[in-house]
């Protein structure tokens, strides 16, 4: 429904900007395509950021284990872990099943995205009993929804521009 009010807030912007009132459908194609573009390029910039983890998580898995087993303190909480049964006697940070998790949660991730995309596209593109509901709900809330869509937007960009400036890593990740 927000992704909906979201896309109506945007077709409003297309009609005032180019003075289309006579065809709605094709204002509404164009705020969807807009929304489904700018969506499409934040989920290139986490593959992409995703990607460069994958390739690099060797160097992270190796240092996490050096860290790991190279210090006293810890070494010492885990034995004391250990002693006391909460740890199995040879328990190792659990590298092996993240990938796994990372695919599971991706394809959970991409099934949903293409659910969310149909059902905006009926509740778009629906009866205008339906559509008069959601334009109610975007006049009393449609201000909010925007205002907060792109302070998120500006907060991940602030992130990843201040990442990136003091070198940490997956700067794209963290602003995502």
């Amino acid at each position: 429904i927000v992704l909906t009010m979201v896309v109506y807030k945007v077709e409003s912007f297309i009609t005032q900007a180019f003075s289309i009132r006579r065809f709605r459908w094709l204002t509404k194609l164009g705020a969807t395509i807009v929304i489904l573009a700018v969506l499409s390029g934040l989920v290139m910039a986490a593959v992409a950021s995703g990607r460069d983890l994958v390739h690099r998580f060797p160097d992270y898995r190796d240092k996490i284990t050096t860290v790991l087993h190279g210090s006293t303190e810890l070494q010492s909480a885990l034995g004391w872990l250990r002693a006391k049964g909460v740890l199995a006697p040879t328990w190792s940070p659990p590298m092996g099943g993240l990938g796994r998790g990372i695919f599971e949660g991706t394809a959970a991730l991409l099934g949903n995205a293409v659910l969310i995309v149909i059902c905006t596209g009926f509740m778009v593109f629906s009866s205008s009993k339906f559509t008069g509901l959601v334009q109610e709900m975007n006049e009393k809330i449609g201000g909010y929804v925007i205002i907060k869509t792109l302070m998120c937007l500006l907060t991940g960009a602030i992130i990843a521009v201040e990442c990136r400036i003091f070198g940490i890593d997956f700067a794209i990740f963290w602003g995502l």
